[in-house]
């Protein structure tokens, strides 16, 4: 009757039974901000070898069959609720493993957010995990995932840009850019329109000058279509266009 009336307790009493394996995958998986797969949990979950290919799967059935963990069936996803999960990313004597998988969930949804096959829809429906794994890069100083997961959110955000605080975590990054044209110029082209939003318009104008050239330079055209209407509407913004005027002429 007490578990009936506090389900806290209820799951602070079925996590404190758990095998010592079933809740490091508990630990691991409560990275996860929303739904995942079982592609998902095999990247971000990592056991020890002599637990088996089909460890994680079992785990997560176990999971399932203990209600600590929620499966849809028909959509092969799983998902903690928020008591879970809580219980699971504070318990002391799993922290280290759940620290070590939220950088493979950042690298993860790094590589989701820059991948050409992941629609804009699809990235709206990951946003909290995308957000999360920001703050884990920014945290790790792996620069080259922030900008990822930064591109990501943007397009995650269907034009209403980054937060204030992803602004400042995209900031960070670029002092320490990795050389890639075509993902500085993306990234410089995030900055731009956030900046753009709360009314920055210089820095945007600037940001988007270096990400025209960028892309022009990495051969990203569709890009570089993007930001040359970024520098128009810009420096229409200003009351500058001979920067537009001279760049049009360049190209012809």
């Amino acid at each position: 009757f007490f578990f009936l009336s506090d389900p806290g307790a209820a799951a602070l009493w079925a996590f404190s039974r758990l095998p010592p394996l079933l809740r490091d995958v508990l630990a691991q998986c409560s990275v996860f901000r929303g739904s995942f797969d079982l592609r998902a949990a095999r990247r971000v979950v990592a056991l020890p070898p002599r637990h088996g290919e089909a460890a994680v799967v079992v785990a997560l059935s176990d999971l399932v069959g203990r209600c600590l963990t929620q499966e849809d069936a028909t959509r092969g996803r799983f998902t903690l609720c928020e008591s879970i999960r809580a219980l699971a990313e504070g318990a002391r004597e799993t922290r280290a493993r759940r620290e070590e998988a939220e950088l493979r969930h950042a690298e993860l949804f790094a590589d989701v957010a820059t991948s050409g096959e992941t629609s804009m829809d699809s990235l709206a429906l990951m946003r909290d995990d995308l957000d999360a794994a920001l703050g884990y890069a920014h945290a790790a100083e792996r620069s080259d995932l922030v900008i990822r997961l930064a591109i990501g959110l943007d397009r995650a955000s269907r034009g209403s840009g980054l937060t204030t605080r992803q602004l400042a975590v995209l900031d960070a990054a670029l002092e320490h850019a990795p050389g890639d044209a075509r993902l500085v110029g993306r990234a410089l082209g995030v900055r731009a329109a956030a900046l753009r939003g709360v009314g920055r318009m210089e820095e945007a104008a600037k940001d988007a000058r270096v990400a025209l050239s960028l892309s022009r330079e990495a051969g990203d055209d569709r890009h570089a279509v993007e930001m040359l209407l970024a520098v128009g509407t810009a420096e229409f913004q200003l009351g500058e266009l001979d920067y537009l005027i001279r760049s049009d002429a360049g190209q012809s």
